[in-house]
């Protein structure tokens, strides 16, 4: 149980630090952004971020075992869709539905500069990774489709 609230930590910690991204962005366009729009702006942001580890995650199993994953309808677009949908759910339920991410905004506003800047660096070079990782499988995986060695079922 300890290890499920440290990943909501976590999850959290992402989004409170995607909120505050994009609360200062519409700042520059905006005299006074309203909150709720900033944390839909900071949903859809993380959703898709997490769409694209699910993808990136598809392609690594691909590449593991050799052969193409099913999908599980016969039409890509309705699983892909379903997926997101999903992904959208959790994010919403887990984070903004009845304010979850709320309880530990205090304790990310009270982190010291040294720590905040430490988080501020670490997040960016980790969706960077994320993104090249990406860019790398879907390279990968395209030549092993080309050279035949990765099968479909």
């Amino acid at each position: 149980m300890k290890i499920l609230k440290f990943l909501h930590k976590i999850h959290s910690l992402f989004f409170y630090k995607l909120v505050r991204f994009v609360f200062r962005l519409d700042k520059v366009f905006m005299e006074n952004p309203d909150m709720e729009w900033v944390m839909y702006k900071a949903l859809y942001a993380i959703s898709v971020i997490q769409v694209i580890w699910y993808f990136t995650f598809l392609k690594i199993m691909e590449i593991i075992i050799k052969k193409t994953i099913p999908d599980i309808f016969e039409d890509q677009l309705i699983s892909n869709l379903l997926i997101i949908g999903v992904i959208s759910a959790f994010n919403y339920f887990t984070l903004i539905h009845k304010k979850r991410w709320f309880k530990y905004d205090e304790e990310f506003a009270a982190y010291s500069k040294t720590k905040n800047r430490i988080i501020n660096i670490a997040i960016p070079v980790f969706y960077i990774l994320s993104a090249a990782l990406s860019f790398f499988l879907i390279d990968v995986c395209a030549n092993l489709h080309h050279a035949g060695e990765i099968v479909d079922f």
